[in-house]
């Protein structure tokens, strides 16, 4: 059974606000892979066996909707070695803001359209949402931060 904790936007470099639930899950070995997985990459979840895989908005095996982010950086060589156990995904909890500049989705983007059974365009970016994870772009950020003149 997987362990639970929270987090916040200040125990996670790319959470941007809000807090959420890590999940200690097995990450599936990947023979073939190049390069490393890093921190901050969007997780699917394979429907059968239930392993995690990054997304893969063209799969139709349950991988292609976003289910959380991967919390530390796994390397080529136990990616190759072998399926990884007790891997941190933080999921949707607390509704988590998190920096797009933060998130790696491989070889896609929060735009890429996903492949659903009810023919519908969805964006990665809204089952995110969906999944009670939100994104919120640099700018959006930096205009945040920015102080608030005073008024008159």
């Amino acid at each position: 059974m997987a362990v639970e904790l929270w987090t916040t936007a200040n125990t996670v470099p790319f959470q941007r606000g809000g807090s959420a639930l890590v999940r200690y899950e097995t990450v599936a070995q990947d023979q073939a892979r190049s390069g490393d997985m890093v921190a901050g990459t969007v997780m699917g979840r394979v429907a059968n066996g239930g392993k995690w895989v990054p997304l893969a908005p063209a799969a139709s095996d349950g991988s292609q909707w976003p289910a959380g982010i991967l919390k530390r950086t796994l390397t080529e060589a136990q990616i190759q070695a072998g399926d990884i156990e007790d891997v941190p995904i933080i999921t949707g909890g607390g509704a988590p803001v998190f920096a797009e500049s933060g998130l790696t989705i491989e070889g896609y983007s929060l735009l890429t359209p996903i492949n659903n059974p009810a023919g519908m365009n969805i964006l990665v970016r809204e089952a995110m949402a969906w999944a009670n994870m939100y994104v919120i772009e640099d700018q959006d950020i930096e205009r945040a931060q920015e102080p608030v003149p005073p008024g008159p």
